[in-house]
């Protein structure tokens, strides 16, 4: 026998799920499905570092002009995973001339940044501290200036 009456409809009622509940139920599943197809293109990507990392700096000494000395200084990197702008902004024991540099570019076939300075010759040996920036991020480093005839 079947039931009959308001209980009846009352228990359909219940059972019957309402269109609100379906469309709150997509409307919460669609960042999980976007999500699980985002996951795996992001667990293969690589993350490139905001700077390389400096191998070394060195100055090399040049030619002598109207009575100052050339050096050229060469900032080599290693982990150069992109392109990087690189600008010499100080150095200590000056005066040097050209400072700051024009940004030269860095990359994986290139990962070696060259400057040309001016500064009176002295033919002295020093250690001087280099100030530089790599895609504007600040960084110091020592150098070995040789200018002895």
């Amino acid at each position: 026998m079947q039931e009959q009456g308001p209980h009846k409809a009352a228990r359909d009622a219940a059972t019957l799920v309402s269109r609100r509940t379906v469309n709150l139920g997509a409307a919460w599943s669609v960042p999980v499905i976007v999500g699980a197809f985002a996951a795996p293109a992001a667990a293969g990507s690589t993350v490139v570092p905001a700077t390389p990392i400096l191998g070394s700096v060195t100055a090399q000494k040049g030619q002598a002009v109207d009575g100052n000395r050339q050096v050229t200084f060469y900032f080599s990197f290693a982990d150069v995973k992109g392109s990087y702008s690189v600008v010499l902004t100080a150095l200590t024991g000056g005066p040097w001339a050209t400072l700051p540099t024009v940004a030269v570019m860095v990359t994986p076939s290139a990962p070696t940044a060259s400057f040309l300075l001016t500064r009176p010759d002295n033919n002295a040996t020093t250690h001087e501290t280099v100030t530089y920036t790599v895609n504007g991020i600040t960084q110091t480093a020592t150098v070995r200036i040789d200018l002895h005839a």
